[in-house]
This record gives structure tokens, sequence and C-alpha cells, in this order.
């Protein structure tokens, strides 16, 4: 039982370190920043200009204030659906993986197997082009919910079977490029015929 907990806490950890937990956290500190510069502008604008033009000033900054503190307040809420959820993951690493933009943001759009079954998966759209360049045609090291946890593979709405599960909110995490050995260790599987090659 102790050694379960320590081993949740050491997946938490690593979850926790990860690229897409990371950037969660810098987006949230970054729009935190910026809607409170926002709200202290507007404010100062407020008290000190008290013509039509302060007045203006002052309602465009709170407008502002007020788009900026949702952003930051919905990056926080993923960020704390993954920590409330990071030592129930599973690592598994990627066969393929694509990206999907949505302004400046992008959303990465995983296949990998957990066990013998093939499996889709979607990450947040937290991600940035250079992301992209960095990570294309690079196995990537996630963190999943496991069937059991979520749908289960091959499921899909009405009870008709189809292509294996397409994971969305969240369910999968990015945690970064996979490490050179397993890389190696996945390749030679390949090689030789193993589960890890896509059909």
């Amino acid at each position: 039982m102790k050694d379960g907990r320590e081993d949740g806490r050491k997946n938490a950890e690593k979850i926790l370190r990860g690229a897409q937990a990371a950037r969660l956290r810098f987006l949230f500190a970054a729009l935190f920043t910026a809607a409170l510069f926002c709200f202290l502008c507007g404010l100062a604008s407020a008290l000190l200009f008290r013509n039509v033009g302060g007045r203006v000033a002052a309602a465009a900054l709170f407008c502002l204030f007020a788009g900026l503190s949702g952003w930051a307040g919905y990056f926080l809420c993923i960020y704390a659906a993954i920590r409330k959820n990071a030592d129930s993951y599973a690592f598994a690493v990627t066969e393929s993986a694509s990206f999907e933009c949505f302004g400046p943001f992008l959303a990465m759009d995983v296949r990998f197997f957990e066990g013998g079954n093939l499996r889709e998966g979607r990450s947040r759209f937290v991600f940035s082009a250079r992301d992209a360049e960095a990570w294309q045609g690079v196995p990537l090291l996630i963190a999943y919910l496991p069937a059991g946890k979520g749908e289960s593979p091959g499921r899909k709405r009405g009870g008709k079977r189809g292509k294996p599960d397409v994971q969305e909110n969240a369910l999968v995490v990015i945690l970064g490029s996979d490490p050179c050995e397993n890389f190696s260790r996945k390749a030679e599987k390949s090689e030789k015929g193993g589960q890890n090659r896509l059909p």
C-alpha cells in the first residue's frame, strides 16, 4: 500500500514537471500578471482622469482585465484537473502526433498503445508553433487515463464499435520528447514486428 502511494506520488511529480503542466503554469502567471496590470491601469485612469477619455480608457482596461482573468482561470482549471488526477495516469510513448491550430495555440492529437490496443488522445491547446517544430516526427512521452478510468477502447457513442476511442478534455498530458533509450527500444520492437508498429 505504501509502495503504491509512493509510486503515485512519483508519477504525479513527473507529470507536474512535464511540458504541458509547465506551459499551463506559465500561461496562468503571464495572463494573471497582465490582468492585474490592466486592472491597476484602469483604476488609475478612473481616479486620475475624470473626463470622457479617462472613463473610456478605464472601461476598456476593465474589459481587458475581465477577458484576461477569464483565460487565466481557464488555464488554472485545466492545471487543477491534471493535478487532481495525476496519480491515476499511466504513461506511454506516442506512435504518431499531429497538431491542430486554435488561434495562437495548438492542440495535439496522438496515437499510442495501451497494452496491445491502439488508442487515440488529444491534449489541450496550450502549445505554440515552436513546440510543433521541436517535436515534429519525434516520439513523445505522454500521460493518459487508462481505459478503465475513461471510455473503453474501441467504444463509440450509442454502443457502436469503431476506431479506438478519442480522449478529450485533457485526458492526455504531454510530458515532452521521449528519452533516447525508450526511442531505441521502440525502434528495435518495430524492426522485429512487435506490437508498437502501426497497422
